[in-house]
């Protein structure tokens, strides 16, 4: 094997595999990260070795303060060909399986109780979501068609005001990126995934996600309510979780209707989601792309 070759993520998850003796692995997904699943354990790659120990830190707290989330196979940071990965082990799950909303809603409130000074100990400084590069939409909303633009802009001037509203409300440590997706559901337990986009936000910065799903995504009607129901807390009339919900809504199409461009696949799935954008009443639910 070349030293270029070896220098990939997938030749590197690939030597890995072999040298712990698990099956071939298989891209599971690659965004901040790349996510391997082989066979019964999931190799999750990082360029920063510190990075890939604080993964595995923040799960044990996470852990020990009762958020089911997955666990290490062991507790160890694999140096593969210049890569570090932690190896966990894979959640059999349901792909449309319920998550049980109202424990998701506990758990949620157990994560914005946690002191965010222990976890930035691990972790180093959280982000504030004004600073994710998904949501800047400036940029994005500057590289779509222009009809696209025209539709799409009162909307973001209408929203933006939650760049600022969010510096004013009560800062707590946030999952960041909150959904069913993001709910693993196995038959005999569930866990909640991807850390990555672990920041200090609003509480309202969660359940903004939640709160249009039923609507938006075609997620159960009451999803939001039952998680509310176990956070203990509905933020459901809340000025800047409905805002912060309209944000991310907006950000999750025009970031499909710039990756349209490219990829016609997509195209059918970003003119549903403008429709909605330009006021139709029958406008169907979105599906992630």
């Amino acid at each position: 094997m070349t030293s270029d070759a070896a220098a990939t993520p997938e030749a590197a998850a690939a030597r890995l595999a072999d040298r712990l003796g698990l099956p071939a692995p298989a891209l599971v997904r690659r965004s901040m990260h790349a996510v391997y699943r082989a066979g019964p354990a999931i190799l999750r790659f990082i360029d920063d070795e510190a990075g890939a120990e604080a993964q595995l830190r923040l799960l044990d707290l996470l852990r020990n303060a009762g958020v089911p989330v997955a666990d290490a196979v062991d507790h160890t940071v694999h140096a593969v060909d210049g890569h570090f990965a932690t190896v966990w082990r894979y959640v059999e799950h349901d792909v449309g399986a319920s998550a049980p909303w109202e424990a998701v809603g506990a758990a949620c409130a157990v994560i914005h109780g946690l002191d965010p000074s222990v976890v930035t100990s691990i972790v180093g400084p959280l982000p504030s979501p004004v600073d994710f590069p998904w949501l800047q939409l400036d940029e994005t909303l500057a590289v779509l068609p222009a009809p696209e633009q025209v539709l799409l802009a009162p909307h973001w001037e209408r929203i933006r005001a939650w760049r600022s509203d969010i510096l004013e409300v009560e800062a707590v440590v946030c999952h960041g990126d909150l959904h069913p997706g993001n709910v693993l559901v196995g038959e005999h337990e569930w866990v909640l995934i991807d850390w990555d986009t672990l920041c200090r936000a609003p509480r309202a910065f969660d359940h903004a996600p939640l709160l249009t799903w039923g609507r938006r995504w075609g997620g159960a009607p009451d999803l939001y309510a039952r998680f509310a129901r176990g956070y203990g807390r509905d933020l459901s009339s809340d000025p800047l979780t409905n805002l912060l919900a309209d944000a991310r809504n907006l950000a999750a199409t025009m970031m499909l209707c710039r990756r349209a461009l490219d990829d016609p696949t997509r195209r059918d799935q970003a003119a549903l989601r403008l429709r909605y954008w330009a006021g139709d009443p029958d406008a169907p639910t979105w599906t992630a792309q």
